[in-house]
């Protein structure tokens, strides 16, 4: 959640909006709150995640994500390092490449960043039952 010096307005149902500072980028915002890029790019109709500026206002759903990285069904929040595929990583923890898409919305799956934070789903899922 948010701290004392963190610029916020809350919203409903525990989504919030985030003031950016200079230095900060998606992927450190993400992270401080248990979120990933893609959640954060989607609920805010980023074009570029690389491209964020000081003063803009990102909307965060704490509910996007778990800042201790692991939630009830099994799900590891990962941060993504140089040279990771979805491939590799379902392969490592026994998960499959479009359960990981679809829990992190993930546009392109070839198009991972290096940093970014994903959650990889450990169990096995009813995609059915997703928002």
């Amino acid at each position: 959640m948010p701290t004392p010096n963190d610029s916020i307005e809350t919203t409903p149902q525990d989504t919030f909006y985030y003031t950016v500072k200079k230095g900060n980028t998606l992927s450190g915002i993400a992270k401080k709150y248990g979120t990933t890029v893609n959640s954060l790019v989607r609920l805010n109709g980023i074009k570029n995640p690389n491209l964020i500026y000081p003063n803009q206002k990102i909307k965060i759903n704490t509910n996007s994500g778990s800042s201790s990285g692991e939630n009830s069904c099994g799900k590891i929040l990962y941060t993504i390092k140089y040279g990771d595929t979805l491939s590799s990583l379902a392969s490592k923890y026994q998960s499959s490449i479009s359960d990981i898409v679809k829990v992190n919305n993930i546009l392109n799956p070839n198009l991972i960043y290096a940093g970014e934070q994903i959650r990889i789903p450990t169990c096995k899922m009813d995609l059915r039952n997703l928002p």
